[in-house]
């Protein structure tokens, strides 16, 4: 969640929530209403506003609070999460008369008086401007998109996500660091070292994600359970390799919620050490895969679906075979280390 836009009807907390989001997140906030309006009370033209907006959305941290029908697809297409206030009109009524009087961030003046063609706007917005609303949504439906109903939903959430953060702070001075060694092949020699990064993949209901990978290779014939990932590419960041990697193998655009650590073993047959850096992320949504041939062909590589219980039993099931058995060693600490940051 790093380019986010706000909208919904005026009165609904909008303004609120961005600056409550942007304080939480660390992530810088605009308001549609001060870049389109001057403290005159004239604006820029429609023309500089879309210019604006484009300013600001090819950043790669973003927060734009407000509505502007015409600006309004060119934000949501950017986003990565979008917060809709989807409120009855009497409870953005009573917003807007709450807030005459008194000195806002999101517009440069104070307001005196509750405008009669405001009113009727806000009295009419479920009627004209939410069906464009929800036109527009429907062709970003794979999009991240969370509605709040009333008050105590944005509220709810708010909560929620300050416990998230602070718990993602504890969970950065707490990572893993674990040294394995290849029981199942004889050392001979070590010739190289790989760089590798990988997730434990898990979605709102609580089921995680791995690739199966059937081999008949050099390790031998086997079916294996596997985080997804691979090898981090010459000046890559890690956070960008892993994206990278599950929009691959899984075809998921996840949100990285933070590095579980590191797990560094050995594939003696091939003479390879094997740096893991592991990450928890979290699912936005699914879109096609990008396996190469060889993933389709020799590997066979599908997605697995399954509970935390389930994943523990096919890794425990999958080790009896050598690649197997050092793949569970690696992945099982990795797994529980993983349930425990989500049950905090």
């Amino acid at each position: 969640m790093k380019q986010i836009i706000i909208i919904g009807c005026p009165g609904s907390g909008k303004t609120y929530f961005a600056k409550q989001l942007s304080e939480i997140l660390q992530i810088e906030l605009f308001h549609m209403d001060n870049i389109y309006w001057k403290k005159d009370k004239t604006h820029i033209s429609r023309g500089e506003l879309i210019s604006a907006v484009d300013r600001i959305i090819s950043q790669s941290e973003w927060i734009l609070d407000g509505n502007y029908i015409s600006t309004i697809e060119q934000r949501i297409k950017a986003a990565d999460t979008i917060f809709f206030f989807d409120y009855e009109t009497k409870d953005c009524l009573e917003g807007v008369k709450s807030r005459i009087g008194v000195k806002r961030d999101d517009i440069p003046w104070i307001e005196t008086k509750l405008d009669p063609d405001f009113q009727k706007w806000i009295m009419d917005f479920r009627k004209d401007t939410l069906p464009q609303i929800e036109k527009i949504l429907e062709r970003y439906k794979y999009k991240k998109i969370i509605r709040f109903a009333c008050r105590k939903d944005k509220e709810k959430y708010l909560m929620k996500l300050k416990k998230n953060v602070n718990k993602n702070i504890t969970i950065h001075t707490t990572e893993l660091n674990i040294e394995l060694q290849d029981d199942q092949w004889q050392m001979e020699y070590i010739d190289h070292n790989r760089n590798i990064a990988r997730a434990i993949v898990y979605d709102e209901d609580g089921n995680f994600y791995f690739v199966r990978a059937e081999r008949n290779d050099d390790f031998g014939q086997a079916t294996i359970i596997e985080t997804a990932g691979g090898g981090v590419e010459e000046g890559e960041e890690l956070q960008d390799a892993i994206k990278r990697e599950l929009k691959e193998e899984l075809g998921v655009k996840v949100d990285v919620i933070c590095k579980i650590g590191v797990v560094s073993d050995y594939y003696n047959l091939i003479h390879r050490h094997n740096i893991n850096n592991y990450f928890l992320c979290k699912v936005e949504f699914f879109g096609e895969k990008e396996l190469t041939e060889d993933e389709r062909n020799n590997f066979h590589l599908s997605t697995l679906k399954l509970s935390y219980e389930e994943a523990i039993r096919e890794y425990e099931y999958r080790s009896n075979t050598r690649l197997g058995k050092l793949i569970a060693n690696r992945e099982l600490p990795v797994l529980h280390r993983a349930k425990e940051i989500i049950d905090i």
